[in-house]
């Protein structure tokens, strides 16, 4: 998908996808997994007279055509039940957002592509580039992974922040890299100036001098 945009004679350096390990989404879809299995051990072995399992569902709302006769139900409690399907929700999410999302550092500019039905590209120019920045923080350090903060020369437009990369170091010298080989600043050096034109040299006018009068003697 990074190649639908790019432009002629324009080079992918670093292509990157965000791990999915970077997203809260999932981290919190995994602590509410966590917490729905210690609820059914609590609900299921050491709380056995908790009579709340899905089968009690079908005494509230019956069009959903759950039976309280049929036994798994039964066993079933409901609180971590609930919990189990929006944790698994979340991590559905999570992973569905990672993989529409894309980072590309062509030889011209970067690109982060977004979005699932409508597909959204943030452009940073390197000449718009004034500082790049690396978040390492310990549990990033633990799973090998980092966010990249791109600041803007424009003081009015918000930073552009790259969460969950692996090798974030690498990235960021990739984009330092881009943004070094810029236009260069040196200013050129003018055109020297035209030569003027040939002086022609004057002949001293030979009437200056005095003219012989005939007569072998000069005035």
């Amino acid at each position: 998908m990074q190649n639908s945009i790019l432009m002629p004679d324009e080079k992918i350096i670093n292509y990157r996808k965000p791990s999915i390990l970077g997203e809260q989404k999932f981290w919190l879809g995994a602590i509410i997994l966590a917490f729905s299995l210690v609820c059914f051990v609590i609900f299921s072995i050491l709380y056995p007279q908790y009579n709340s399992t899905l089968s009690n569902i079908h005494n509230s709302f019956p069009i959903l055509g759950i039976g309280s006769g049929v036994s798994p139900l039964n066993s079933i409690p409901l609180l971590p039940t609930v919990l189990l399907i929006i944790g698994f929700g979340y991590l559905l999410y999570a992973e569905f957002e990672v993989y529409f999302k894309e980072f590309t550092i062509t030889n011209m500019r970067i690109i982060f592509q977004h979005g699932v039905l409508v597909r959204d590209a943030n452009i940073v120019l390197p000449r718009m580039v004034s500082d790049v920045l690396v978040d390492v923080s310990i549990i990033d350090r633990i799973i090998g992974l980092g966010k990249i903060i791109i600041r803007s020369t424009d003081a009015g437009r918000p930073d552009v922040v790259i969460s969950g990369i692996s090798e974030p170091y690498k990235f960021q010298d990739d984009i330092i890299k881009l943004v070094s080989k810029g236009p260069s600043t040196e200013a050129p050096t003018p055109p020297p100036p035209p030569s003027p034109p040939p002086v022609k040299e004057e002949k001293e006018d030979e009437t200056n001098k005095d003219e012989d009068d005939g007569t072998g003697k000069t005035n």
